[in-house]
Parts: structure tokens; C-alpha cells; sequence
């Protein structure tokens, strides 16, 4: 194209209005992409925050089963789990303590912020249940000291409770008090617990008998516990 050319080109009506439409499609394709990543944006804050309450909310439902009912399991895992992932379990421990009424440590650094990453035990909450789950988490983080305190404080509040007191044995066992441990095996026993717990603690006591060097007691827990369950060995 020559210079009148291009002259003429560039003082058409026609392409002037044809340059107007170019610049104008550029900009409205910057506008749409702008907004479109502010949607996504936005989008994603939303799906988070959702899933954020939604996450709450079932752990609102397991805590309850779990303050109900402390055991190891499902509901167990879900609790410890969020708090875990929050980094607010140090948190839920000092509100266990308080609804067990256990003295607290005021030189113990406990992480977490109550009103946002963990949830509030309800006004309610058993204290002996309350004592019995912090010994459970207590045990998880192995921490044998603090978890005794714990499950003799729930064992003496509910001496009926078999978990309680197989939990116990399970703290004795680990800082190698194993005398103490056998006997809250046994009083475990006497609690009359679930079939299948009760198997597992005949062969917790059976094994304690063995690490103790007492080959003649741990087979006759052996034999107890053939007698309970014949054929199901």
C-alpha cells in the first residue's frame, strides 16, 4: 500500500469505524476476563466456605456420639481429625479438662483458637466421658503420664465403664507399670463389656501375664478365655 493509500485508508469513514471496533473488541475481551476470574474467584471462596461449615457440621454430629460413647473408631478419628488438621487438638484437650474437671497446667502452651477452629463441647458434657476421651487422645499422642490422669479420673467417676478401665491398662502398659496394668485389665473384665471387647481384653491381659514373666497366669487367662468363647478361637 502506498502513502496516498494508506492516506485514504486511515481518513475512511469505513475504517475508521472498523479500527473503532477492533479496539472496542479488545477491550470487552480484558472486561470478560476480568470478571470471569473475579466468578471463579468468588466461586471458589464460596465452595471452601461451604465445605468449610459442612465439615463443622459433622464433626458437630460425631462429637456428640463420641462424648456418648468415647471408644476408638469412626467418631473418634473425624474429631481428632479436624481438630488435628486446624491445629486446635491442644485446644479441645483444655476443654475436655475443664469439663472433667481436671486441674489444668498454667504453664502448659495449649495452640488454638476455640471460637474458630474447634467446637465447643456441649454445656452438658459427662465429665467422666469427658475425662475418658482426653485420655484416649492422650494415649494417641502417647503421652502415658497426663493419659493415666486422665483415665483414673474417668475409671473412679464411672467404675462401671470396661473402656474406662481398659484404657487405663493400656497407659499403665505403656509407662511400664505393668502390675497396675493387669489390674485394670481385670476390673475391666468385671464390667461385663461388649463380646468383642471383652475378647481383646482377655488377650491384653493374657499378653501383660507373658511380659511380666508369668508363663502359669497368662495361660490360665488363656483358658479363661476359651471357656467364654469356645470354638470362636
Amino acid at each position: 500500500m502506498n502513502d496516498l493509500t494508506r492516506s485514504h485508508s486511515s481518513n475512511c469513514p469505513g475504517f475508521m469505524t472498523y479500527r473503532f471496533f477492533q479496539y472496542f473488541a479488545v477491550l470487552l475481551s480484558a472486561v470478560l476476563l476480568m470478571s470471569a476470574g473475579t466468578f471463579v474467584n468468588t466461586t471458589s471462596v464460596n465452595a471452601d466456605e461451604h465445605d468449610e461449615e459442612k465439615a463443622r457440621t459433622t464433626t458437630e454430629r460425631f462429637l456428640k456420639v463420641l462424648l456418648a460413647n468415647p471408644r476408638y473408631g469412626t467418631a473418634f478419628d473425624r474429631v481428632y481429625g479436624f481438630h488435628m488438621d486446624r491445629g486446635a487438638i491442644r485446644t479441645l484437650q483444655t476443654s475436655l479438662q475443664k469439663a472433667a474437671k481436671l486441674p489444668l497446667d498454667p504453664d502448659a502452651d495449649f495452640a488454638g483458637t476455640a471460637d474458630e477452629t474447634t467446637i465447643a463441647l456441649p454445656e452438658d458434657a459427662d465429665p467422666a466421658n469427658a475425662s475418658l476421651l482426653l485420655g484416649l487422645i492422650e494415649l494417641k499422642h502417647s503421652e502415658s503420664d497426663a493419659a493415666i490422669v486422665a483415665l483414673q479420673n474417668a475409671a473412679a467417676l464411672d467404675t462401671d465403664n470396661a473402656i474406662a478401665h481398659w484404657s487405663l491398662a493400656r497407659a499403665f502398659s505403656m509407662a511400664h507399670r505393668t502390675d497396675e496394668a493387669v489390674a485394670s485389665l481385670e476390673q475391666a473384665l468385671k464390667c461385663e463389656p461388649a463380646k468383642p471387647d471383652l475378647m481383646e481384653i482377655y488377650k491384653e491381659l493374657a499378653r501383660s501375664r507373658q511380659r511380666a514373666q508369668k508363663p502359669a497366669e497368662a495361660l490360665q487367662v488363656w483358658q479363661r478365655l476359651e471357656s467364654e468363647f469356645p470354638g470362636d478361637l
